[in-house]
Parts: C-alpha cells; sequence; structure tokens
C-alpha cells in the first residue's frame, strides 16, 4: 500500500499533489489571477504512481519550470501588449508555439533519462513490446483497451532506448506499431532476458 506521505521535489513551482486511488498525481497549477485572465493552461498531469525517483523528480521539477517561464512570459507580454494597446492574438499564437517546443523537448528529455521496464504482453492478436516507468498502470491502459485478455509474459528493466534495439531486433516479425507475431524467436528471447 501506498504511503500517504507527500513526496518533495525541490524547486518545483506550481507543483501541486493530490493523493487518488492509492497513488500520488502531480499537476503543474498555474496562477489563479493568469487564468482568469485568460492564460490557457489551467493545469498541467505531470506524473502518478507510488514511488517518486530521483530521475523523475528531476523531470517533474523540469517541467514545472518551464512551464512557469511560458506562463509568466505570457502574463508579461499581455500586460505589455493590453498597456500598448496591441492584439494578443500574435502572443496567443507566440505562446502555443512555445508551448509546443517545450512539450517536445521534455518528452524527449524524458524519454532519454527514462529508466522503467521492458514489457510483453500476449493476446489472440500477437506480442506487445512496450516501453514503461510504471508497469501495472500500464497494463490496466492495455488491458482497458482490448477485447481480448492479456496474457503478462515478462519484463526487463530498461530504457527507452533499450526498448527500440528490441523492436529493430524483431523488426521482421512486426505486425504493426509494437506488436509483433507470436513468433518463437521472440518467445525464446522472453523466456531467457525476462524477469
Amino acid at each position: 500500500m501506498t504511503t500517504r506521505t507527500k513526496p518533495h521535489v525541490d524547486d518545483a513551482p506550481g507543483l501541486v499533489w493530490r493523493f487518488r486511488k492509492n497513488r500520488w498525481v502531480a499537476y503543474w497549477q498555474a496562477r489563479s489571477d493568469l487564468v482568469k485572465r485568460g492564460y490557457p493552461v489551467g493545469a498541467v498531469h505531470l506524473w502518478e504512481g507510488e514511488n517518486l525517483t530521483p530521475t523523475t523528480a528531476h523531470l517533474i521539477a523540469s517541467e514545472c519550470r518551464e512551464q512557469q517561464l511560458v506562463m509568466r512570459t505570457w502574463g508579461h507580454e499581455r500586460d505589455q501588449s493590453l498597456r500598448q494597446g496591441r492584439s494578443t492574438n500574435t502572443i496567443e499564437t507566440r505562446l502555443s508555439r512555445l508551448q509546443t517546443r517545450i512539450r517536445r523537448k521534455v518528452k524527449k528529455m524524458r524519454v532519454r533519462n527514462a529508466v522503467g521496464f521492458i514489457y510483453f504482453f500476449r493476446n489472440s492478436s500477437g506480442i506487445k513490446i512496450g516501453f514503461t516507468m510504471d508497469m501495472e498502470h500500464r497494463y490496466y491502459q492495455l488491458q482497458n483497451g482490448s477485447a481480448d485478455v492479456l496474457e503478462r509474459l515478462g519484463m526487463i528493466p530498461g530504457t527507452y532506448s533499450l526498448e527500440k534495439e528490441i523492436h529493430a531486433r524483431f523488426g521482421p516479425m512486426r505486425i504493426r506499431g509494437e506488436w509483433y507475431r507470436n513468433d518463437p524467436k521472440i518467445l525464446e528471447y522472453i523466456k531467457i532476458a525476462t524477469i
């Protein structure tokens, strides 16, 4: 069972924690005065889970600082535009572009630095090979979207990069996306490699 002690992350402006369904959920929350003035993002879901790793804490802090910077820039530029009588549409466009760039940057950073699990699930369609930092949550996501019961074949501690190497190794057996044929070579690899 998850402890009710709130996780701690240093230098994470706007970070809000909620305890939901026996797991902690981290959100970045915008300043309410700017949201009332039209800031388009009220809150951003950052992470949820039971055990916060130092790497994840660093990523949460980084995302909070980025979101805070975007919000403060929006507020400053909007105030200047209104004082000078300019349209705020260009600011909205610039904000949207900046947020898109930040999301891409943070996603790449998360993916590069993420340490989690390579999982192997099977249903009647084939074998799913994927990466996650939260195995239970990912299993339930996939099971919820599948008409068939998913069988857990195993998992390997690893990174996104390792997942890509495994995908390349079994590329000829790919059905679509991260789904592969129920091939004996894949099953043998899973038997040897997984915990």
